[in-house]
């Protein structure tokens, strides 16, 4: 037979991280510093990556830009009645809802 091959496609992000010292002790307050940049960072890059596929006009085809924003856009129906709803609610909770006696309240005893 002939010669088989396997081929793997991925896509994404792909994250190098290079340290360099003496590995004496673990510090958990530097480690989460760590993480926390390394979140921050990739929030920025998300941003900026949203911003050029979606806006980037010099960069992509208006093809290109509309399929990106089909694929990341996730379209649902109208809730804005809802919020009509939920103040009518709210106003039917603050009128039932027992008032505070002279008892009970205020950090009193």
């Amino acid at each position: 037979g002939g010669e088989k091959r396997r081929a793997a496609f991925k896509s994404g992000i792909r994250l190098v991280v290079r340290s360099r010292g003496l590995g004496r002790r673990l510090s958990v307050a530097l480690l989460l510093i760590q993480l926390g940049a390394v979140v921050a960072f990739l929030r920025v890059a998300e941003y900026l990556t949203d911003s050029l596929m979606r806006r980037g006009s010099f960069l992509f085809t208006k093809a290109q830009r509309q399929h990106y924003t089909d694929c990341t856009v996730r379209k649902t129906e109208d809730f804005s009645d809802m919020r009509d709803k939920i103040d009518v609610v709210e106003e039917e909770e603050r009128k039932y809802r027992p008032r505070s006696s002279w008892m009970v309240g205020g950090g009193g005893r």
